[in-house]
């Protein structure tokens, strides 16, 4: 293989940042250079070892400086890194597709994972990604409550476009009439709607 102008393994962190592969040691990038490479370094703290890419996202191999005080990692634990993190971020991203599935097809295309991994490797990976979408959906908002604005969103101009309809809004226990010219955006827990009375669940 020529010794440059080869595109680079990429990677994902535990955190979803973008790495590259060379020979076991993994590099994350930190910035542009006026020749237009792009500058990769080692992610141990300690080592001072960077590399240089080319190619824009292709990250073609251009050349490298400083030497890894380090041993390099074993192919198998990058391996179940690169799978694990990969499979993370298709779980917090394809909620409605299970673990098992995802990591079923991640096999299918990878065609040594299956030989290299281990039944633990695969729990390890199943038991991140199920973290990852747990911690995914805490970040989401309610489903039902986003329906129910929606839903109100539409009412209100519903409303507006149909002049005859005759409203007007109760909230706790007190009657109060409402005019298109006072229908703001913020809606009131019940509304009257002749001949149809709607209530939160149902608005």
């Amino acid at each position: 293989m020529d010794n440059k102008n080869y595109k680079l393994k990429k990677i994902y962190s535990q955190r979803g940042n973008l790495l590259v592969l060379k020979n076991g040691f993994k590099f994350s990038k930190y910035g542009e250079l006026q020749t237009g490479e792009i500058g990769w370094k080692c992610v141990e703290k300690s080592c001072r070892a960077k590399l240089y890419t080319n190619g824009g996202d292709e990250c073609r191999f251009s050349r490298e400086t400083g030497e890894h005080k380090h041993k390099p990692l074993d192919e198998k634990v990058i391996l179940r890194q690169a799978i694990s993190n990969r499979l993370k971020r298709k779980s917090a991203e394809c909620l409605s597709e299970k673990p098992s599935k995802l990591v079923e097809k991640e096999l299918n295309s990878e065609e040594m994972a299956a030989l290299k991994l281990t039944e633990n490797d695969i729990k390890l990976i199943k038991d991140n990604m199920y973290h990852a979408r747990a911690k995914r959906k805490q970040t989401l908002p309610n489903y039902e409550q986003n329906d129910k604005f929606e839903n109100c969103y539409n009412l209100k101009q519903y409303i507006m476009n149909h002049p005859s309809i005759e409203i007007s809004a109760k909230q706790s226990s007190e009657q109060t009439n409402l005019t298109r010219e006072n229908l703001d955006d913020e809606w009131i827990d019940w509304f009257w709607i002749k001949p149809h009375f709607l209530a939160p669940d149902v608005v």
